[in-house]
């Protein structure tokens, strides 16, 4: 192992687990890797598995998104993106059994992002049964019989992740999509109860959330929230975010801070800064709130993320696009080769092309996105050594080479 990097690859204690790193593998999933079935197709478990295999810590799956189940997949929503497996389906279990066991052999731990947003139509409550509540409705229009079921919805969901193997659920509570994250904001929050006014109020629900879901799970499983660190002019402070956290610091045991805003967050083309969201991490780090502090967006250079946790201003380095433009990613982070990272150019292809491109995965740096579940079948090995001359030394021919 290399000794570069100490900080990066200095393990971390969290609860009951440490963690072999500080490395994560954020909640993300490229585009149509996830076919028409209702469990993780093979590139889904192939790429999942592989991030671990590389070196990340925590692997952060998607799969769980209360929006498809039962239901015709209608055009505008992102099922590739979002793909939603049959939880209460024992023949869909088997299938999330073998994606936690798969990632469990390189000593990672399997997370679950856990989603219930303004495109779901139910939250999914008795093993599967559709609680017949609309999530798109206004914060207002929630009554506390429903705001009940919803929470238990949460929980069921979680204890059964929980039995089928996984270490930690990921809470999407960022960029007022999710109900908790609705009520927590005042751009969304226009209720006049105990739910809205002082920052404690807004938050109320989402602290209910997640103990019951504590209170479901116990301490032997993590739970992460990813907030949006700040809102845009009218919403919540970076100040206000440390006050929700102080309210759930006995419930939650990571926190990802996240953009204002969604596209922000994916740092792409129009973002010339290269950890634009780090100084939010520094900040709630400096507050003296007791969670792990994790930090998203831009992170792939390995000696800055290795010098943020070296600063302290960050527990966790989250990524994706890492471990997408760079499936050994961990293992250059391991034998000390940064020079070999393929950095990501942030064309944002494997977030979806063009309306009229064909649904294919697509990395502009590693051609074997999407190819990952079939690439031991077409690569013939070498029976014996061979001496190869690459004639040519442009780009194309440098990198043949390598």
């Amino acid at each position: 192992m290399s000794v570069k990097y100490k900080s990066l690859l200095s393990p971390l204690k969290i609860g009951s687990f440490t963690l072999k790193n500080r490395m994560v593998s954020s909640n993300s999933l490229p585009h149509f890797l996830q076919g028409p079935e209702t469990y993780p197709a093979d590139p889904v478990f192939t790429h999942y598995v592989n991030r671990a295999k590389s070196g990340a810590a925590i692997v952060t799956c998607m799969g769980i998104n209360n929006m498809l189940r039962g239901k015709k997949i209608p055009t505008e929503v992102d099922a590739a993106h979002f793909p939603d497996f049959e939880l209460y389906n024992p023949l869909a279990q088997n299938y999330l059994i073998q994606l936690t066991e798969g990632i469990h052999f390189y000593d990672s731990l399997a997370a679950m992002a856990l989603y219930v947003g303004r495109k779901s139509d139910y939250c999914y409550l008795d093993h599967g049964e559709p609680t017949g509540v609309p999530a798109h409705l206004d914060v207002t229009e929630y009554d506390e019989e429903t705001l009940e079921k919803i929470v238990q919805s949460y929980v069921q969901q979680a204890t059964t992740l929980k039995w089928l193997g996984f270490d930690m659920i990921s809470f999407h509570f960022a960029y007022r999509n999710q109900l908790p994250a609705r009520f927590m904001s005042p751009l969304t929050n226009h209720r006049t109860d105990e739910y809205n006014g002082s920052v404690e109020n807004r938050c109320r629900y989402a602290k209910r959330v997640l103990h019951a879901v504590r209170e479901a799970v116990g301490r032997d499983m993590l739970l992460e929230v990813l907030v949006s660190a700040e809102e845009p002019e009218g919403g919540y402070t970076l100040d206000d975010t440390v006050s929700f956290l102080r309210m759930v610091e006995d419930d939650i045991d990571i926190v990802q801070l996240r953009a204002p805003e969604a596209d922000p967050n994916h740092p792409t083309g129009f973002c010339l800064e290269e950890t634009p969201f780090l100084h939010y991490a520094e900040y709630v780090k400096r507050s003296g709130v007791n969670v792990v502090v994790s930090g998203v967006g831009g992170y792939q250079y390995i000696p800055t993320c290795d010098q943020a946790v070296a600063d302290g201003k960050l527990d966790l380095v989250a990524m994706a696009r890492s471990w997408i433009s760079n499936p050994d990613y961990g293992q250059l982070v391991y034998e000390g080769r940064e020079e070999d990272m393929v950095p990501c150019i942030r064309c944002n292809k494997c977030h979806g092309r063009g309306e009229n491109d064909p649904f294919a995965s697509v990395c502009s740096v590693n051609p074997i996105l999407g190819l990952e579940h079939h690439i031991a079948k077409m690569v013939r090995e070498p029976s014996s050594p061979k001496q190869i001359a690459v004639i040519g030394g442009g780009p194309g021919g440098m990198r043949a080479a390598l």
